[in-house]
């Protein structure tokens, strides 16, 4: 089987957790013996083409004819770029048995291939807008909304990577139940054990006898960043000798640290920006808790990182964290946006570091059994063999 892949973000360019998924998975589908072309938008790549884990990766440029305008209009752009790439593609492979999109990202470049070239479409979807403005959407969300609809009606077979991601696909955009497989999400847990030493690397962050919560993800409300903030008078009141280390990049940045200052506590904030790799690992393990108080999740790929380094995770109980995190087993749940809930579960597991401990370790075992990519990738390839070409035979 032949699957070209549009994935706009594709790793080593930076990007988000669309990006990260769509390599795993691409390189899952591999080792399940599918040939996989990815194109892609990416963001700081110069490299036209490469080759990582059996996948065949090409970048689009990223620039566009015309700008000023919304990031929306320039998503169009970037399209009809990959779309000129995913033709040369095609002709250089010969043509492709299924096209795999993620996200309203690429759909527009999508759409057309599949009405080009009678080729089956797959849309993997992440999220849904409309789940994540709360039903409250401006207008380039309307925008957005829209397209998602849209390319599910278009796809032959929508892929979601929860339960809730499905209900919410039904729910918003009506897309038949039987139209929608769940495959799920995995972690690398390799990727997330680390050789450093970890007292030394604390060190970094704070001294050796404090404490160290980390946040990990986006610098976006939706990931409430600022409800971790607001917890932290709470947490020190019981804790004094804690820091709180924020990982990541984002439009809240300025606005944390001001917030932090208004409430007396900058001295024990920081943010550290996008970690990677190695030092994310490191950085995982150092931690004693790792906090996820998202307003909306459609899964949680932090949670499922943390677990598999073995950390307790403190999540709110929404969306797809609560497929992920079981409370009371392999971590602890509270309810989003309550700071007040946030500042209790983190003291009580810094108090209980035997507690935590148990739970990080229950985490690591949960991750070894049920959040496999080789398993994910299983799913994707039997969901796919039932989709019909247009000459009426099965994907192979």
């Amino acid at each position: 089987m032949k699957v070209l892949c549009l994935a706009t973000e594709y790793p080593p360019a930076r990007g988000y957790g669309l990006g990260r998924y769509a390599r795993e998975h691409c390189a899952a589908l591999v080792r399940h013996g599918v040939a996989v072309d990815v194109a892609c938008n990416n963001w700081d790549s110069e490299v036209d083409a490469y080759r990582e884990d059996g996948v065949s990766v090409h970048n689009a440029p990223l620039a566009v004819p015309f700008s000023g305008h919304t990031w929306v209009a320039d998503v169009l752009q970037h399209n009809v770029v990959l779309l000129g790439r995913c033709l040369e593609m095609m002709r250089a492979a010969g043509g492709y048995n299924l096209i795999l999109a993620h996200d309203w990202l690429a759909a527009a470049a999508a759409a057309a291939l599949k009405a080009l070239h009678r080729v089956p479409l797959v849309v993997a979807m992440h999220d849904t807008q409309r789940g994540k403005t709360a039903g409250q959407p401006d207008e380039n969300e309307q925008y957005i909304a829209r397209v998602e609809e849209w390319i599910c009606e278009v796809a032959d077979l929508v892929l979601a990577n929860s339960h809730f991601i499905e209900r919410e696909l039904i729910q918003a955009y009506q897309v038949p139940p039987e139209k929608i497989t769940v495959v799920g999400c995995g972690v690398r847990s390799e990727d997330f054990q680390t050789s450093a030493d970890i007292e030394v690397f604390r060190t970094l962050f704070c001294a050796r006898r404090e404490r160290l919560v980390g946040f990990v993800g986006r610098l976006a409300r939706v990931k409430g960043p600022d409800v971790l903030v607001q917890a932290v008078p709470a947490i020190l009141s019981v804790c004094p000798d804690t820091q709180f280390v924020f990982a990541g990049d984002g439009s809240m940045r300025d606005g944390l640290l001001r917030q932090a200052r208004e409430a007396g506590v900058a001295e024990r904030v920081r943010l550290v920006g996008h970690l990677t790799g190695d030092v994310l690992a490191a950085f995982y393990h150092a931690c004693d808790v790792i906090a996820i108080p998202s307003l909306y999740e459609p899964f949680g790929m932090v949670a499922l990182e943390a677990m598999a380094a073995g950390r307790p995770v403190i999540a709110s109980a929404t969306g797809g964290l609560k497929e992920t995190v079981l409370a009371g087993a392999t971590g602890v749940a509270i309810p989003p946006r309550d700071p007040r809930a946030l500042a209790s579960a983190v003291v009580q597991l810094l108090m209980n570091p035997q507690a935590a401990a148990s739970l990080g370790r229950q985490a690591q075992e949960r991750i070894a059994t049920e959040f496999r990519w080789d398993d994910v990738a299983t799913r994707t390839v039997r969901a796919w063999e039932h989709l019909a070409t247009a000459d009426g035979q099965g994907v192979r």
